[in-house]
């Protein structure tokens, strides 16, 4: 599946410093309509002819209406997927936002305000190591042995239906674990791996290793 996703799967770097020239959620028709309305005014600006103001009042209300169409139909993607992939829903929510909420000066323990993010940062984690409790190690206390009656366990039977229902639920907003597979790629090919992968757990229980 690693070298299936790596030979496929496309890479895309993004520049978080670098901005967006269009909005995401203008489609290609959106985008379309957009720069018409825009040379039909540059044209009308030249000539200004009422036959060019006319062919630009058009533009303007076709594009008008493509983006209040693409717009209500993305919000509702992000709405609809927001369960499963609430990172897209807040990264939209942050783009609205007219005012954009950093982390402010921090007091340091000499009493000094930080001047940059590196400071901030090592205040913060200062902060968050001083919040553990040292244990006294040599005053544990003991307690008494507790025996309880359960059932044993003889075995454990894995279905395919229930691996199944496993992969089709994982949280495509997650990040990928060791194997570097990204948990998109295992929900969208469920149907194809959830019988090898049954496998392999039968085998793992019957054998005793990993």
């Amino acid at each position: 599946i690693a070298k299936t996703v790596k030979d496929n799967v496309p890479e895309k770097t993004i520049d978080s410093n670098k901005k967006k020239s269009k909005p995401p959620w203008m489609n290609k028709v959106a985008y379309r309509k957009s720069r018409k309305k825009y040379h039909a005014w540059i044209r009308y600006l030249n000539t200004k002819d009422k036959y060019d103001w006319a062919a630009y009042k058009k533009a303007r209300n076709e594009a008008t209406h493509a983006s209040r169409k693409a717009r209500r139909n993305f919000e509702k993607s992000i709405a609809k997927e927001s369960k499963l992939n609430n990172k897209a829903f807040w990264c939209y929510v942050n783009s609205r936002r007219k005012i954009k909420t950093n982390v402010g000066e921090l007091k340091d323990r000499t009493g000094k305000f930080t001047t940059n993010d590196k400071e901030k940062a090592e205040v913060l984690n200062e902060q968050y190591f001083q919040t553990f409790t040292v244990e006294d190690c040599n005053n544990i206390p003991v307690f008494e042995p507790k025996f309880i009656q359960n059932k044993v366990l003889g075995s454990v039977e894995i279905k395919e239906e229930e691996v199944l229902k496993q992969l089709k639920t994982l949280r495509i907003d997650k990040s990928p674990g060791n194997d570097g597979l990204h948990p998109r790629v295992l929900r969208e090919v469920a149907q194809e791996i959830a019988k090898p992968l049954t496998l392999i757990f039968e085998s793992s229980l019957e054998k005793s290793e990993l």
